[in-house]
């Protein structure tokens, strides 16, 4: 073709929905034949009637367009009686890569049959029906096709072989046609050599009536003429006969041609019908393989994902590990814990049996405090009456005094006794002064001392020696009241007895330093009493002490059994817990490990059913080559037998034909 027509893609989609049932909407749904075929079906069935591969898979287009270009020659060469060949039509570049050029050269051999054909009118109507550019795209394509059949057929008909034929029929026609070329030259030379005789007859006619004098000639002319007539007649007749020879030798050869090309076009037909069946088998089988290689990369895909994810678990259940190797040092750190807390809860029941122990004793030092209290407030009316009397006897001191110093003042003539009475008299509150100052220091000194001693024996001993000195006390008390009342009594008779002589400054002296004595005893007794005041104190610390100590045992009770409960609750969750976590993880990981087994066994299948489908290809294609040597090798006993093949060569092929169909037949069934 020499060019594809302008509108061709836009024309011819026109045109191919103008039949019934075919949908065109690109040009390139073309390119997989099945249109073009239907197209075809409607203008004539007998020769279309074939199975069609619909799909994606451009190796099905392929076959559909080899079985709709062999139909089409087939169609133009017995119905149409045009030679028409589209071997040069590429159909691998028409299905798979989708050419223009190729869809073209088969659109063309479409169009022509369909302006050729019987039913032409009808078909021609439906082209003027279109716009004018596709009316003259399809013209084109018709009077390319047209051209194109009758070069072809000239070429067919001045070639020295018919084409097709076998190779012994060409020799037969080539001898055959050898013979009548050796005629037809000798035919031609016959009749140069009669044009010549007839020239040289002329000649001689013209000779013998110019000179009237060559019958003799004439008559030789005339026999040689006659001889030549009958040469030529038999000349001719041969001719006749090797024409007629030729012309039923052909018609012979046709025949016998056509009866062979009939049964090996029927041959060819089941095998190429058995081919094409083969071959959509094997492009199924292909197709598989393609989803089975597809599902391989997925299922190694898969894999590989699984893989990531077995690797982001075994993390996972190290960080677990790492954790759980955590928990258990926190466990036996717990337990170490647990463990001081028994030795503290040990601890604790030493200090509850020493607490216990301090109670009854603080409860009996309590009881004895409360013994001591009465026993020191009973001292300390005792005291007050002391008090009471010593004040008593201080005033009647006083009075004594003032009556002495009267006596002193009224004894103008005395030898001293006066003076040195008022010098002891004004000695006295200096001695109780210093007297006071020690008491005050013994009394600091025994407080440091109570505050510094918490045993209760010591306290028990303290209180013992007051409750003794506050005896002694009131021993000295009335021992003072009964030196008070003989004072009393030496005074009244000192006072009887004023004018008496020295005998009466001696016992002065001796009552003053009885008073001095008395007065003494009467601090030591206050400064005692105020010791005892501060063991009531001491006593009262130690009760205040003993109670934050025992609220202090308390609240160490309550946290050791808040510990204790803590620290059990924290067990049992963190094992519960990490034991429910370790055994959700191992499940995980065995499920994991199940699955990646079985697409491991799955992809194993899959690769043995890839290998076991490449051998059946491999047997198909084994098999489609002995077809093939089986072809050649009948058409060589054909040649070689005259025409038969020897049964048994046949049966020997069919057997195994048979053999290897049935071996891959089994083969699929059990894959």
């Amino acid at each position: 073709m020499a060019g594809i027509p302008e509108g061709f893609e836009e024309d011819i989609p026109q045109w191919i929905n103008t039949f019934d049932g075919v949908s065109c909407e690109n040009v390139l749904q073309l390119c997989s034949g099945v249109e073009l075929t239907r197209v075809m079906q409607q203008i004539d069935d007998s020769f279309f009637a074939f199975e069609l591969v619909h799909g994606d898979n451009w190796k099905g287009h392929k076959s559909n367009v080899t079985s709709l270009l062999s139909a089409l020659e087939r169609y133009y060469a017995e119905v149409l009686g045009r030679p028409l060949n589209l071997d040069h039509v590429e159909t691998t570049d028409l299905c798979r890569d989708r050419s223009i050029e190729e869809l073209a050269k088969v659109v063309g051999a479409v169009v022509g049959a369909a302006l050729l054909c019987e039913d032409k009118d009808q078909y021609i109507g439906a082209i003027m029906a279109l716009p004018e550019d596709a009316q003259q795209t399809l013209f084109l394509f018709a009077q390319d096709v047209m051209a194109q059949t009758e070069d072809e057929d000239q070429a067919g008909n001045a070639g020295d072989e018919p084409s097709g034929l076998p190779e012994d029929f060409s020799e037969q026609v080539s001898d055959l046609k050898g013979q009548v070329s050796a005629l037809q030259a000798e035919n031609e030379a016959l009749r140069e050599k009669t044009e010549r005789l007839e020239a040289e007859n002329g000649r001689l006619q013209v000779a013998s009536d110019e000179a009237g004098a060559r019958s003799g000639l004439e008559e030789d002319f005339q026999q040689m003429r006659q001889d030549l007539t009958r040469q030529n007649e038999k000349l001719r007749e041969e001719l006749e006969r090797a024409e007629e020879q030729l012309r039923d030798r052909e018609t012979g050869l046709t025949k016998d041609w056509e009866a062979r090309l009939q049964a090996a076009s029927v041959e060819f037909e089941n095998q190429l019908q058995k081919l094409r069946d083969e071959k959509d088998i094997l492009a199924g089988k292909v197709e598989d393989y393609n989803k089975l290689k597809s599902r391989e990369e997925r299922m190694r895909q898969k894999l590989d994902e699984y893989d990531s994810v077995s690797q982001t678990l075994r993390r996972r259940v190290q960080e677990l590990d790492d954790s759980n190797a955590k928990h258990l040092d926190r466990i036996l750190h717990l337990e170490s814990v647990e463990n001081e807390v028994d030795f503290v809860k040990g601890k604790m029941e030493e200090y509850k049996n020493q607490t216990m122990d301090l109670e009854t004793k603080c409860l009996e030092l309590t009881s004895q405090v409360e013994v001591k209290d009465q026993d020191l407030a009973a001292l300390q009316e005792e005291l007050k009456d002391a008090h009471g009397q010593c004040q008593y006897f201080e005033n009647e001191l006083e009075e004594a005094k003032q009556e002495l110093e009267a006596k002193a003042e009224a004894d103008v003539d005395g030898s001293g006794f006066g003076g040195e009475g008022l010098g002891s008299f004004d000695d006295i509150p200096v001695a109780v002064k210093e007297r006071l100052v020690r008491l005050e220091k013994e009394n600091e000194l025994l407080k440091q001392a109570t505050e510094a001693g918490s045993g209760s024996a010591a306290t028990d001993a303290r209180l013992e020696m007051l409750q003794s000195q506050a005896d002694e006390r009131q021993e000295k008390v009335l021992e003072l009241e009964k030196e008070n009342h003989q004072l009393k009594h030496q005074l009244k008779n000192q006072s009887a007895a004023a004018s008496a002589g020295a005998g009466g400054q001696e016992r002065d002296e001796r009552s003053q330093q009885r008073i001095e004595e008395l007065e003494k005893q009467l601090t030591e007794a206050q400064a005692k009493g105020s010791s005892t005041q501060a063991l009531t104190l001491t006593v009262r610390k130690l009760k205040e002490q003993l109670k934050e100590k025992e609220s202090e045992n308390n609240k160490l009770t309550s946290d050791k059994e808040k510990l204790e409960a803590y620290t059990k609750k924290a067990l049992h969750n963190v094992q519960e817990k990490y034991m429910l976590a370790i055994k959700t993880c191992k499940e995980q990981i065995k499920e994991k490990e199940e699955r990646i087994q079985k697409l491991t066994e799955q992809y194993k299948q899959g690769r043995h059913q890839s290998t076991r489908e490449a051998q059946l290809l491999s047997s198909a294609i084994y098999e489609l080559g002995m077809n093939i040597t089986e072809a050649r090798l009948a058409r060589t006993l054909d040649r070689s037998g005259g025409g038969k093949a020897s049964p048994m060569s046949t049966t020997f092929l069919q057997g195994r034909r048979d053999q290897v169909r049935r071996g891959s037949l089994q083969g699929a069934q059990h894959s």
